[in-house]
C-alpha cells in the first residue's frame, strides 16, 4: 500500500477529492474501479490527472476498500454522513489526523515534518516548515497539504510554508507534542544513578548557572523563555548540562550545551558519555568554557564551540 502511494505526484485537491469522498462513493454501495474511474473523469474533468492517485491515498488512509476490482467506502474510517458537507470536511481536522497518523506508522512523518525542518515564527505566531528539507518522497503530499489549505505560502519567505493559523492547536497536539516525548531518547534519573557518581563540585555548578542566565539573557524574548533549562542535576547521563534554544524561532531544544569552567588556563575533562552525546548531537552540541575569574564581569562572554566533536576529533591538529 505504501509502496503504491509513492509512486504518484498527484493526490488531487479539495475540489477533486470533496467529490470522490461525498459525491462519487456511495455508503453500502460497491463499485467497479472501471466504472468509478469513468465517473468521476466524465463529471470533474480536471480530477483524470489525479484519480489514480486519490485511489491510492484514500486506500493508503483507509477510507476505502479494494477488493478485487471493486471499491466500496470504509465507513468505520470515513463516513459522509459524519460531517456537513465537502466545502467544510478539509476546515476540520478528521482528514489532517488520519493522514499524519498513517505517516507515522508507515515510518514517514519525520519526512515531512521534524526537528530540522519545522519552526516557530515568533513575529507571525505560528509553526512553519522550511519547504526544502522536506524529504523528497513527499513533496506530492506537501503539495496536497498546501492544496487543501493546511500549509500556506509564506508571502515574505519563499521557501517558508506556514502552519495555516486555524489548525495551529491540532498541529501542536498532534506533531508538535511528539517532539518533546521520545521515551527511547529519555534520560535516566538521577536516582538510578546516584550511587557511584560524585556530585558537580562547586565551580562547576557556578559555571553552569553563570551560562543559564547568559542563555535567559540572549534568549529574554523567547517564547519558551522559562523551558531554558539547567539539567545537570537532574539528569547526570545527559551527556549535557543545559536545554537551550538557537534563536527566537526554535520551539524545540535545538543547542545543548556543556559547560567547562576554568580558572585563567583552559583544561578540563570531557567524558565519554559527553564525548558520544556530541558526536550524535553534531550542530546542535555546544561547548561554552567559562573563565571563573572573569564571571563576575558584567561584559565577559563565555568561549562558544558549536559542534566540539568535528573541531576536536575531525582535524589533522
Amino acid at each position: 500500500m505504501l509502496e503504491e502511494l509513492l509512486k504518484h505526484d498527484n493526490f488531487g485537491n479539495e475540489r477533486e477529492l470533496g467529490f470522490v469522498l461525498f459525491q462519487a462513493l456511495s455508503p453500502n454501495q460497491e463499485i467497479r474501479v472501471s466504472e468509478f474511474t469513468r465517473f468521476c473523469t466524465s463529471n470533474l474533468f480536471s480530477i483524470s490527472r489525479s484519480i489514480k492517485g486519490i485511489i491510492s491515498l484514500l486506500d493508503f488512509l483507509s477510507f476505502i476498500n479494494l477488493r478485487e476490482d471493486k471499491i466500496f467506502l470504509n465507513q468505520k474510517t470515513f463516513d459522509p454522513n459524519n460531517f456537513k458537507s465537502s466545502t467544510d470536511y478539509f476546515q476540520e481536522t478528521h482528514f489532517f489526523k488520519c493522514l499524519f497518523q498513517k505517516l507515522k506508522d508507515a515510518g514517514l512523518k519525520e519526512h515531512l515534518f521534524n526537528e530540522d525542518n519545522l519552526k516557530f515564527g515568533h513575529t507571525q505566531n505560528q509553526y512553519y516548515v522550511k519547504s526544502y528539507l522536506i524529504k523528497f518522497d513527499l513533496f506530492s503530499i506537501r503539495n496536497l497539504l498546501i492544496s487543501l489549505k493546511f500549509l500556506e505560502q509564506d508571502q515574505t519567505v519563499p521557501d517558508h510554508l506556514l502552519i495555516n493559523s486555524n489548525f495551529t492547536e491540532f498541529f501542536h497536539k498532534t506533531v508538535v507534542y511528539e517532539f518533546h516525548e521520545k521515551p527511547e531518547t529519555r534520560k535516566v534519573p538521577i536516582e538510578q544513578l546516584r550511587k557511584g557518581l560524585e556530585q558537580k563540585d562547586e565551580a562547576g555548578k557556578q559555571g553552569e548557572l553563570f551560562v543559564l542566565q547568559y542563555e535567559q539573557n540572549r534568549l529574554k524574548n523567547h517564547p519558551q523563555f522559562n523551558k531554558i533549562e539547567r539539567i545537570a542535576e537532574t539528569y547526570t547521563n545527559a551527556g549535557y548540562d543545559i536545554q537551550s534554544f538557537n534563536d527566537l524561532d526554535s520551539f524545540i531544544h535545538d543547542r545543548y550545551i556543556e559547560v567547562k569552567s576554568y580558572r585563567n588556563e583552559i583544561a578540563f575533562f570531557w567524558s565519554k558519555n559527553e564525548v558520544e552525546k556530541a558526536k550524535q548531537l553534531k550542530t546542535k552540541y555546544y561547548l561554552y568554557l567559562v573563565d571563573r575569574s572573569l564571571m563576575n564581569d558584567s561584559d565577559y562572554v563565555p568561549k562558544i564551540f558549536q559542534n566540539p566533536y568535528k573541531k576536536i576529533f575531525e582535524n589533522d591538529i
